[in-house]
């Protein structure tokens, strides 16, 4: 069995090189997802790319993940209070 790995955008990733390319670069969401599935495609993973607006749609992405996916690694959020609140989430939803 394929070892399961999600990977979860939240706010504003959508808008990845368009939105100040001088600052984060010109790469797009969409072809982040595609290196990211080639990545997978060569290590045999089983990937899922999600990518949400809302901090209560992510929350739901995290719990989701904390079911299906076979580990855990998430960075910090945008601000200290965003941060915060979405750490909770995911020791909530703990994998393991």
């Amino acid at each position: 069995m394929k070892a399961r790995v999600h990977i979860l955008n939240g706010p504003n990733l959508s808008r990845l090189g368009r939105r100040e390319p001088q600052v984060y670069g010109t790469t797009t969401l969409a072809e982040l997802a595609g290196l990211c599935a080639g990545w997978a495609a060569a290590l045999d993973l089983e990937l899922t790319f999600d990518q949400c607006e809302g901090e209560g749609e992510l929350v739901s992405l995290v719990h989701r993940a904390g079911d299906q996916a076979d580990g855990e690694k998430h960075g910090p959020g945008p601000g200290r209070k965003i941060g915060e609140r979405r750490h909770g989430g995911i020791q909530r939803a703990r994998i393991g």
